[in-house]
C-alpha cells in the first residue's frame, strides 16, 4: 500500500511539472522564459540601435541675455529661440525666433509673433546695468502695452 501511494505522488509530481497544451505537444515554462518576452527584448534592442544611428540634433546656443528692472524681466536669445521671462516672473514667453544678428552697427528690432504692437529693440548704444557689470546694448521690449527697458550683453 505504501508503494503504492509512493508511485502516484511521484507519478502526480511528474506530471505537474509539464503541460500539455491542446495539440498533445508538451509546453516546459520555467518563471518568466518565454517567446514574447523574448520578442519585446529583441524590439527593445532594435529601438536601442536605432536611437544610436540617429544623429544628435545641434544643441540651442545662449547667444545674448539681456536683463532689466521695475518690473523684473530676462531675454534669452538663444540660436533658436527667444525666451522671456517677464513681470518678476509671472509670466514667460517662448518664441521660435527667425536668425536675426543681434551683433549689427544699427538698431535692431525684432517683431514678436504675439502681435504687430509687440516687439524688441536692441539699440548699438552700451549701458550700464543696476548690477554693475558693462552691457553691449541697451534693450527695450514692449510686450502687451508694457515697456521693459534694460540692458544686454553677448555671451562667449
Amino acid at each position: 500500500m505504501k508503494q503504492i501511494t509512493l508511485s502516484l505522488i511521484i507519478l502526480l509530481f511528474i506530471s505537474a511539472c509539464t503541460q500539455v497544451n491542446s495539440t498533445g505537444g508538451k509546453t516546459v515554462t520555467e518563471e518568466k522564459d518565454s517567446t514574447s518576452e523574448v520578442d519585446i527584448s529583441l524590439s527593445k534592442m532594435d529601438a536601442v540601435e536605432e536611437l544610436s544611428n540617429v544623429k544628435e540634433e545641434e544643441k540651442s546656443q545662449l547667444l545674448f541675455k539681456a536683463e532689466g528692472a521695475e518690473p523684473g524681466w530676462t531675454a534669452e536669445f538663444y540660436s533658436d529661440r527667444l525666451t522671456m521671462v517677464l513681470n518678476y516672473g509671472k509670466e514667460t514667453v517662448t518664441i521660435k525666433r527667425l536668425n536675426n544678428d543681434l551683433n549689427k552697427k544699427e538698431d535692431v528690432k525684432i517683431n514678436l509673433q504675439s502681435g504687430a504692437s509687440d516687439f524688441i529693440i536692441i539699440q548699438t548704444q552700451s549701458c550700464m546695468p543696476m548690477s554693475g557689470e558693462p552691457s553691449d546694448k541697451k534693450v527695450e521690449i514692449t510686450y502687451k502695452g508694457t515697456k521693459y527697458k534694460g540692458c544686454g550683453r553677448f555671451l562667449k
